[in-house]
């Protein structure tokens, strides 16, 4: 089945069409406008897998995505059944099956795609600058108490994305003078990844042209000390060099 065409805004469909959205960052949620709808948890994973696949899936590719475990005759089976469940309650529209593919409904709103145009602004330089509504949506994360394989295949390809936009973002903040945001920033992404060396050379770089050189050589010690104690490795190559003047003068 053909994917259908959203309808233009304003006609007679699109106006009797209750606005669907699914959530994923944070926790999954699928609304109907705006109420919140409980569909079951063999459900919940059905939907969510399709809206990290927004192309659509085979029955049989879903199958082996979401029961691994099991043998591909009774993967398809237990996928048939949890399709049976979805039907009865989910709101309609939301899932196109044809018997052999299944893909979400184009019409549905996926916060996921909202959270990548925002990552694809930034990296733009068309996102506002400061703003805090942009900082937040990108710290989210996708799903996190759910330990499916692929959805942590799914969640890493996210955090990089969106760790890298905050990485550009704190960069973009601190060309301009925005120290505070730069820190709230840099701050939220070393928590979540304590090793991250392009986010402490975000730092690096806006204390160097502060001339803050003890700041500089505070992070950069903090950042060299736990990566040999944790790894048993030096910082870059390239962040050494951004130092390298600085700790010469200690």
């Amino acid at each position: 089945m053909p994917a259908s065409r959203p309808e233009r805004d304003g006609s007679p469909a699109a106006r009797r069409r209750p606005a669907l959205r699914v959530a994923l960052l944070g926790r999954f949620e699928l609304t109907v406008d705006g109420v919140r709808r409980d569909i079951g948890k063999g459900a919940r994973r059905i939907v969510a897998l399709l809206a990290l696949n927004r192309d659509g899936l085979s029955r049989k590719s879903a199958a082996a995505l979401l029961r691994p475990h099991l043998e591909p005759g009774s993967a398809r089976g237990s996928l048939r059944m949890e399709l049976g469940r979805l039907r009865s309650r989910a709101p309609a529209g939301l899932i196109e099956d044809d018997g052999t593919d299944l893909r979400l409904a184009p019409h549905v709103t996926v916060d996921v795609e909202e959270v990548e145009a925002l990552a694809a602004s930034v990296a733009g330089k068309t996102a506002p600058l400061p703003d805090m509504t942009v900082i937040e949506r990108l710290s989210q994360e996708l799903l996190p108490d759910w330990d499916d394989d692929w959805v942590e295949s799914e969640r890493t390809g996210f955090r990089n994305l969106t760790l890298n936009a905050l990485d550009e973002y704190a960069r973009a903040l601190a060309e301009r003078g925005h120290r505070d945001a730069v820190l709230a920033i840099t701050r939220r992404v070393l928590r979540r990844e304590p090793l991250r060396e392009s986010t402490v050379a975000v730092l690096v770089e806006m204390f160097l042209a502060q001339g803050n050189q003890a700041e500089v050589a505070s992070v950069y010690l903090d950042l060299r000390a736990r990566m040999k104690k944790e790894m048993g490795i030096e910082p870059s190559l390239q962040l050494r060099a951004l130092v390298a003047r600085v700790l010469e003068r200690r």
